[in-house]
């Protein structure tokens, strides 16, 4: 009697691959007494739109990496070297005519087994394959029994289960935590993570042209003298490298800074049908920020509102701001044309370890320098905005 080759498929976008698909490889491969595990790739995704994921190319080297020191796990390229979408059905038929000799159990998580009917061929893909199920933390269980016998009794299918050992981790927090510059050390192998970092893969990149950032300047620079617009540039650029950190958009950073102080040395005295209130029509130089908003708005279709307020209230604040309307009202007090001084070295540093704290701490900036240096009226607003962030002192 012939012995066959038992072999685990372990499919997915793997994007990227990481330390629980591994811990669950390893415990499959034990706890059936499978020979080895293939990892397959997907190449084109059907069930997601490829602008949503990283290239083939990308998830196809990380996963061979990840695997490299395991004897038992091998990667395959049968849907990686196809420029289809892929799908399982297809994928498992190939495998049957390249392993004749092999049984195979396909690797599936809980939310799959619920949705397998809807897959393509799919009452033809059950009979080809076994199944392992691998149940996840607080899914319903319930309706995972229920479909599974669902597809035992009608579809002749064989389906194991085993459970997901509590490694809850998703390849979506991963692409976060590096979005938003936190670390991934021990939730991906170190080969894994130092490919991420070499390929700058997930960062939270400005990705506006450089040909648009050249008219966007040439824009603003019109707008201003050398002195302001080098000041400008300033706070962009400290307003992106605060957005990287903080895992902001740093293409929301950068159009919110560079726009800014547009109306900075326009008439504010001109009639806009923008609602001031008493103080600034009292200040005009402190409509600046408004009257900036309505024209990136009106005159560049910017639309976007976290955008458009950032830029609104980048002078006084308000309550309740977004953390991209902090980055700009910091950024434009922190850029490093502003000079130095104990209080500003305290409030940058402020900047990259905690954004409410950095309000703070600028607003009491603001009110010393208003209050007792400059010796002027107040907006009436400010001590209740420092009493808001007091908190977080």
């Amino acid at each position: 009697m012939d012995i066959k080759v038992r072999i685990g498929i372990m499919g997915g976008t793997f994007d990227p691959i990481h330390n629980g698909h591994l811990v669950i490889a390893q415990e499959v491969l034990e706890q059936f007494k499978l020979d080895k595990i293939l990892f397959i790739p997907n190449g084109n995704p059907s069930h997601k739109k490829s602008i949503h994921i990283s290239s083939k190319k990308n998830r196809f080297h990380m996963t061979k990496l990840a695997i490299l020191d395991n004897p038992h796990f091998f990667i395959s390229d049968i849907e990686y070297k196809n420029d289809r979408p892929s799908y399982s059905y297809d994928t498992i038929c190939s495998l049957k005519h390249t392993f004749a000799d092999s049984e195979f159990y396909f690797i599936v998580g809980d939310d799959s087994i619920l949705d397998i009917l809807n897959w393509y061929k799919s009452t033809e893909l059950i009979n080809l394959c076994k199944f392992i199920v691998v149940n996840r933390p607080n899914f319903n269980n319930e309706a995972v029994s229920t479909q599974i016998k669902f597809l035992e009794d009608n579809f002749n299918a064989t389906i194991l289960r085993i459970d997901h050992l509590g490694f809850d981790i998703s390849s979506t927090e991963i692409r976060h935590r590096i979005y938003s510059n936190k670390s991934v050390q021990y939730l991906v192998p170190p080969s894994v993570e130092a490919y991420i970092r070499k390929k700058e893969l997930y960062y939270n990149k400005l990705t506006i042209s450089k040909s648009e950032q050249k008219h966007i300047e040439e824009i603003v620079a019109s707008a201003m003298g050398a002195k302001r617009f080098s000041h400008t540039l300033g706070v962009t650029e400290f307003g992106v490298k605060l957005a990287q950190h903080h895992g902001v958009d740093a293409n929301k950073a950068y159009l919110g800074c560079i726009y800014h102080d547009l109306a900075k040395e326009m008439d504010h005295t001109a009639e806009y049908p923008i609602e001031f209130d008493a103080f600034e029509t009292a200040h005009p130089q402190l409509k600046h920020g408004k009257i900036a908003a309505f024209l990136v708005e009106h005159s560049y279709n910017i639309t976007d509102p976290d955008i458009l307020d950032s830029i609104r209230y980048h002078t006084i604040g308000r309550h309740n701001m977004s953390n991209l309307e902090k980055i700009v009202y910091l950024a434009d007090m922190c850029e490093y044309g502003r000079g130095s001084s104990d209080s500003y070295t305290i409030l940058r540093k402020l900047c990259f370890q905690d954004l409410d704290r950095a309000m703070y701490y600028s607003m009491k900036i603001v009110r010393h320098s208003v209050v007792h240096e400059k010796q002027k009226e107040l907006h009436p607003s400010l001590n209740g905005l420092i009493e808001e962030y007091e908190k977080y002192n």
